[in-house]
């Protein structure tokens, strides 16, 4: 994770960022994560009910759950308690509530038609079915991160976040355009696969995974092979942990 690095001598104001929250991820290299901060008011209290004792007629008296003029502000807080406890889950969850999700959108119509009008050269479309594929998860409750984070446990973490900071290990630190481009063609390649794969995968959540790895494998081979050309070339290092027999889908503990 980048540090946050304040002058905290200075007054706190509008005009710039400051240290309100910070998170350190360790999945990564086999190890928990943590999130930190800085008021409890973030999670209840007048944050969320209001304070009967301002003055003023606006959210912070009436509270985000009531005022009208507050809605926008506590979607902004839900998502950040949806993201909250994503980050703070066990690996298995967001991998198991990925499958889960992943699963269920394949009955998506909206999806199928996507699927059929490619279904003669299904792997053209992968990136394009990835970005809805997307968008249905995050419809579905699921941040694009954390899908974001199945799909790094799915390939055994052989590459990493654009967020990522700190010893790399030797493994390629995506740019956010790479992470892009390789996931929508990831995510577009696992839909395909489970799609074709029939309902024999219902009740069997190892088989599910097992499936999602393969077609994951697939995605992310189109991606090396559809580079776009807007994008710096791939580096060698980039080309080996996409490969699809370096995706082995090893998931932590």
């Amino acid at each position: 994770m980048r540090s946050f690095v304040a002058d905290y001598t200075q007054p706190t104001t509008h005009l710039g960022p400051y240290g309100v929250i910070g998170a350190y991820d360790g999945w990564p290299i086999g190890i928990g994560r943590v999130a930190v901060d800085s008021t409890f008011h973030h999670f209840f209290d007048i944050n969320l009910i209001g304070d009967m004792d301002c003055l003023s007629d606006d959210p912070r008296r009436h509270g985000y759950t009531r005022a009208a003029s507050g809605k926008a502000a506590l979607a902004q807080i839900d998502n950040y308690h949806r993201n909250l406890a994503f980050w703070l889950g066990h690996p298995r969850f967001v991998l198991s509530k990925f499958g889960t999700l992943l699963s269920k959108i394949t009955a998506d119509r909206r999806l199928i038609q996507t699927l059929e009008a490619g279904s003669h050269e299904p792997e053209r479309h992968y990136r394009t079915l990835g970005g809805e594929v997307a968008t249905a998860l995050g419809q579905h409750g699921m941040p694009v991160a954390q899908a974001f984070d199945a799909f790094l446990m799915l390939i055994d973490h052989r590459v990493l976040a654009p967020w990522f900071w700190g010893n790399a290990g030797g493994r390629p630190v995506l740019s956010a355009r790479e992470a892009a481009h390789v996931f929508s063609c990831a995510l577009g390649g696992g839909l395909t696969t489970l799609h074709g794969a029939g309902t024999r995968h219902a009740d069997d959540p190892e088989e599910l995974l097992a499936i999602l790895r393969d077609g994951v494998g697939r995605g992310t081979a189109v991606a090396l092979r559809e580079w776009p050309t807007t994008l710096r070339n791939p580096s060698a290092a980039l080309r080996a942990a996409l490969t699809p027999s370096a995706v082995e889908g090893v998931v932590a503990e």
